[in-house]
This record gives C-alpha cells, structure tokens and sequence, in this order.
C-alpha cells in the first residue's frame, strides 16, 4: 500500500480480494481505490485512527460484496466515496461514535442495500448521498443527536428542515413547521405519486424533487415560498401544471427550476416575483403561454416573453412553443437561457436592435428550428452555448464589427451553416474553446487579410484550411 504521513494514497499494483486498512491511517486519499472491481471486501477492524474517507476512495468497486463495517473514530465520508459498489449488501454504522458528514452520492447506486441506520453523531447529510439505492426503504437515525429521522425521511431535531430521504418513499407527512426542503432532499424518488407542500415550506433546495417522475396532476406551491432553487423540479415529467396563486412571498425563482416538465402548458406568476432565469422551463414542451399578474413591479409580459420591467431592455424568459418573436427597438440584453429549447422558433432577426449588447449564455440554446440568425451592429458578448445546437440555421451568419467577445461552444452544432463572415468584426478579442466545434465540415470563415482573428480562430479548434483570408 501506498501510505504517506497516514494518508492511504492507492496500491502499487492491482489490489484484490479482502483491503485490510492498517492500524496507522488516519485518511484514505480521494480515489485512492476508484475503480478496484477485483476487491472484494474492505475491512476496517483494525482502524483506530481514521478519521476520513475522501471523495470517490472506493468509487466503483463493483467487486465489494456484503456488509462494510465503519470504524469507531471516523469523521467524515466524502462524495461519492462508495459510488456504484453495487454488489454491497449494507453499511453498518453502529460503531461511529463522531461521524459527522455524509457528502453527496456518497452511497449512490449501491443498488441491493435496503435499510441504512445512521449514529446520532452525524450533522449534515447530502439528500442525493442514497441516489439510485433502489431497495433503500428504511432510513433511520439513532437518537439523541441534531438530526432525527421519521418515516424515512431525515430532518433536524426541531423539523424545520428535510436534509434526505429514502429514495423508494412514496408519500410525505410533512410537519406542520417545516420551512426548508434542502438540496435534493427528495431527488429520484419516483414512486411519490403526489406533493403537497405546506404553507410553512419558505424554499426549495437545488434539485429538490428533481426526477421525480411519478408525481402527477397539478402542484400547489406554498404561501410562505419565497425561492424555488435550481432544477427543484427537474423532469418533473408527469406533472401538469404549478399552481402560483397562493403564493404571495415567492420572490426567486432560478435556473431549470421546472426544466422538462413536458406537461405543463400554462404558467401564470405571481405579482411578488421579482427575479426569473430564462432557462427555468426549458425543455417545457408544451408550454404555450407565460403570464405574470398585472400587480407586479419587476416583471412583465409582452407576447409570452418575460421582461425586466426596472430594466426594460432585459428580455429573461419565454414559453416553450414560441413560433416567433417581435423583438423589441430598446433591447438592451437577452439574458441567460432566455429561449433555449424553443425548436419552433425558426427565425431571430436581430438586425435593427441597435441597442442590443449580450446575448447571454444558453440564450437560444436547442433552437433546432431557427433557419435564420441575424446578429445587430453593435452588439458586444455572445456568451457560451447561446446557439448551441441550433442545426437548422443555414447560408451565412454576419458577425458584427463591434463584437468583442464570442464564448466556449456558442455556435457548437450549427452543422448547416455555410459561412461565418468576421470581416466586419474589428473590436473582438476572444473567442472561446470550441466555439464553432461540430459546425459543417466545409464551413468557410472569412476574416480580414491580416487580422488576428484567424489565430483566434485556430486556438479555438477551426481548421486553418476552412480560414479564408479576404483584402
């Protein structure tokens, strides 16, 4: 073994059959045993002295079968530490007398574990530490410590928050306090058939029911709600509509938060939202209509398309189904993932926006259907993956003579365009890494005899024979 001032770095060779953990490490190194299918038990008896476990250390030891028993003196497991070692039976905790953390996917895909007892020394768990245990039924944790489990589910001592749960639960009590569903508290769980969230709940965490793919009809959110977290309903696939009319706090919501809700149709927001990403219903299909009550101060809604109502040049978000978009004279910006995966917007003529500056990153990312670009005289910034995958724009796309930054892959896939003509440009300065990868083979860029842009061009991954230098 490969042990350096108590830290268990790796094997020289290729370890197998039983790991006995010496006496005198303190740390097992991050990916120290990542992929090691031949091991096939891990024996930490004589472990006094371990503290932690690093991120990824048995990460797809699919070889590990039965029972893995944790040392009286460890203190942390880190992030996918046993990640996909599907063939373990169970982890038994009882002899952890100051394991205090669990972090993410730690546990994840450990496929035939069906019931994890926790010590009562632990403090923060990960909800997506048991993702994709698929037998994992019972989760409980032993008394007398900051977190308590009630049926399955993990919650602080006086349940206000929901850190994890099992990921075959198939209903929620929820306590009448709880105000926090933590960062994916809830995450797979695809046999909750209904969500019905208390009016107490004040946020959802980063992917808080993010693929739970069996819940179904409409979801009420909650009075007290004030930010719906990034990807909190995540391919949410079979529900049919959020309702927003109770909620009067709700001032955030972020990005992909009901992305490929494939159900949805209608969106109506509350007058208390102050802030939306553009890609927060991306992928939403079949999202034809967007509005916003008329009593809001920050936002408004002109032909399905949000707007920042302080800023009037903002253009934020849009409904899925969007055929076509009359964009306005005074646009200034179009912010982050504002219409990506519109398919049926086929055209974005952006040519007599004069004042238009950004085109933020994912802005019309996954617009299959858009045939036409064109880009305004003075516009500045075209963020990474703004027309990421937008294979159905043909001929020639003009970039403009005050461009000045083009970032990473924000023409990747734009396989039917012809030309990119930058003769024009004489402000641009960087071009980010694969900014035109997967674009047609035989696509010509065209720049100024001279100009530096063709070196650009080539450090972000254009072949020199597709630059044709014009006087």
């Amino acid at each position: 073994m490969k042990i350096e001032n108590g830290v268990l770095k790796g094997y020289n060779g290729t370890p197998s059959g039983t790991l006995v953990i010496p006496a005198d490490v303190t740390e097992i190194a991050p990916y120290a045993f990542s992929g090691c299918t031949s091991l096939t038990a891990v024996d930490f008896s004589s472990c006094t002295r371990l503290t932690k476990i690093g991120g990824g250390a048995f990460f797809e030891c699919t070889g590990i079968t039965g029972t893995v028993v944790f040392p009286a003196n460890l203190e942390t497991i880190g992030g996918s530490a046993f990640y996909s070692c599907s063939n373990v039976d169970g982890f038994d905790f009882s002899q952890c007398k100051r394991l205090t953390s669990i972090g993410s996917w730690a546990f994840t895909k450990c496929t035939k574990i069906k019931a994890v007892d926790l010590p009562a020394s632990l403090e923060t768990i990960k909800g997506d530490a048991f993702e994709g245990c698929t037998e994992l039924k019972k989760l409980t944790v032993q008394t007398g410590g900051s977190l308590v489990a009630e049926k399955d589910i993990i919650y602080n001592r006086d349940k206000t928050k929901i850190f994890c749960s099992a990921p075959k639960i198939e209903s929620i009590d929820f306590p009448p306090d709880i105000k926090e569903i933590e960062e994916a508290a809830f995450k797979s769980c695809t046999n909750l058939k209904a969500l019905n969230l208390p009016d107490s709940v004040e946020s959802l965490g980063f992917q808080a029911f993010s693929g739970c793919t069996g819940i179904t009809g409409r979801v009420r959110l909650p009075k007290n709600l004030t930010t719906i977290g990034v990807s909190a309903f995540y391919s949410c696939n079979k529900i049919t509509g959020f309702d927003f009319s109770q909620s009067i706090n709700l001032a955030e919501i972020h990005n992909l938060a009901f992305a490929n809700c494939t159900q949805i149709e209608t969106v109506n927001l509350p007058a208390s939202l102050k802030t939306i990403v553009g890609d927060a219903f991306s992928g939403c299909t079949k999202l034809e209509t967007i509005t916003v009550d008329s009593a809001n101060t920050s936002l408004k809604v002109q032909d399905n398309i949000i707007y920042d109502k302080k800023q009037p040049g903002r253009l934020l978000c849009s409904a899925r189904r969007i055929r076509s978009v009359n964009f306005p004279a005074n646009l200034t910006e179009i912010a982050i993932g504002a219409f990506s995966g519109c398919t049926r917007l086929a055209e974005a003529d952006l040519s007599s926006c004069t004042d238009l500056k950004i085109i933020g990153t994912d802005a019309f990312s996954g617009c299959e259907g858009l045939l036409q670009l064109k880009l305004p005289a003075n516009l500045k910034t075209i963020d990474g993956f703004a027309f990421n995958g937008c294979r159905g724009i043909e001929g020639s796309v003009v970039l403009p003579e005050k461009l000045e930054t083009i970032g990473m892959l924000a023409f990747n896939g734009c396989s039917r365009v012809d030309e990119f003509d930058f003769s024009k440009c004489t402000a641009l300065t960087a071009i980010g890494s694969s900014a035109f990868s997967y674009c047609k083979s035989g696509a010509a860029f065209k720049v100024k005899k001279g100009s530096a842009i063709k070196a650009m061009l080539i450090a972000s991954g254009v072949a020199e024979n597709q630059i044709e230098e014009i006087e």
